[in-house]
């Protein structure tokens, strides 16, 4: 944990924090080059096409 670490808003994102916590997944970094995520499950490729297609 690091509290200097700014992690991007949702809704700056077009999120609903009650989306992300039904689906079990947070974004930590958000920048041209893509975005990187926290999620319970990283064997679950079904929601991580699902998220990646959220940001194309």
């Amino acid at each position: 944990y690091d509290e200097s670490i700014e992690l991007p808003q949702p809704e700056a994102l077009g999120l609903e924090i009650e989306t992300l916590r039904k689906q079990n997944w947070v974004p930590l970094k958000y920048d041209n080059s893509g975005i990187v995520v926290l999620i319970n499950n990283p064997q679950d490729r079904e929601r991580i096409e699902k998220i990646r297609h959220l940001f194309r």
